[in-house]
């Protein structure tokens, strides 16, 4: 996921051990859980087949090209099967998580007369 990011805004809550982690499946929040842990309980990958993962696919944000880069890094989310990357330019792409193909993509500065910013 080449420029991936994660900038989708969340919802503030107090974390107590009571509080439920995201299923298998999902990473629902910034680090993973509302405590920050990066913890995921998925046994898919392990200590003993971690040196056999190949990558699958690469998804490249289009307002990240040659040339340009940045300090910004962020965390993809995965919700209810879909994968929502934020992009450097503050764009919000979901796409699909098994073939990196996107279903929709918000940009909240289309049509609204801001720009971004020159670095």
């Amino acid at each position: 996921m080449t420029g991936a990011t994660n900038s989708v805004a969340q919802n503030a809550h107090s974390v107590n051990a009571s509080h439920p982690r995201n299923s298998k499946h999902e990473w629902r929040y910034y680090k993973g859980d509302l405590g920050g842990t990066k913890y995921s309980d998925l046994e898919q990958i392990n200590a003993g087949n971690v040196q056999d993962l190949e990558l699958v696919w690469q998804f490249r944000v289009p307002d990240f090209g040659e040339g340009k880069t940045t300090t910004l890094q962020f965390n993809p989310l995965m919700v209810n099967g879909v994968l929502y990357l934020a992009t450097v330019g503050q764009k919000i792409i979901a796409v699909k998580p098994n073939t990196a193909e996107p279903i929709w993509t918000l940009d909240p500065y289309q049509d609204s007369g801001a720009r971004e910013a020159e670095v």
